[in-house]
């Protein structure tokens, strides 16, 4: 079975049944004080991480024995003091003294499974749906997340892009931003690094 065949029957087998925010940091850097410094729209910009589906876990529901899968996925974003462009000339280093703030999130994603033939999803099925429809059915909530950690930081309100499939399970799914497929069918503990 191809990839985007193992894809479209993930797609017609599992339903969405909850998300949940596990985890949100929102951190002003240490020189940043909000009503002191004043930054315009135009003069911040965003570098993003992710999404980044982390782990995949099947299993059964104890109140109706039905198949659930539970995706966990990671979203990241800084925001800096000046224009993509105007950054563009810096290193790395130099461009991290120019962060105001991060927001790192983890979300579960819960997922009813529903087989016509009663076979469970395999691995590659599911890890073919965490990377390409997961983080698209999440993206609302990640961005509602941003706004309301900006607003409440009292910086400018972020604009996230939306967020589009690509049609081919081959390639990486979102044309903005791109996706990360570290995907695993076991939890996974560790913090998520930097951005």
């Amino acid at each position: 079975m191809t990839l985007n065949a193992k894809l479209d029957r993930a797609v017609k087998c599992l339903f969405i049944e909850d998300v949940v925010l596990k985890s949100i940091d929102a951190r002003l850097n240490d020189d940043v004080r909000p009503g002191i410094n004043l930054f315009p729209n135009d003069r911040v910009s965003i570098q993003m991480r992710g999404p980044t589906c982390v782990a995949i876990v099947p299993y059964k529901h104890v109140s109706d024995d039905k198949e659930r899968v539970v995706f966990e996925v990671q979203m990241a974003l800084r925001i800096l003091r000046g224009t993509t462009e105007t950054l563009a000339a810096f290193t790395k280093d130099e461009i991290d003294t120019y962060v105001l703030a991060t927001i790192e999130t983890s979300f579960f994603c819960y997922y009813e499974q529903r087989t016509p033939d009663d076979a469970p999803l395999d691995a590659e099925s599911l890890v073919e749906f965490g990377a390409h429809n997961v983080t698209f059915q999440l993206w609302p909530y990640w961005r509602e997340a941003v706004h309301a950690a900006c607003s409440r930081m009292c910086l400018p309100r972020i604009v996230l892009p939306t967020y589009r499939l690509k049609k081919s399970a081959e390639a990486p799914s979102p044309a903005s931003p791109p996706a990360q497929a570290q995907l695993s069918l076991t939890p996974n503990d560790a913090p998520p690094s930097s951005i």
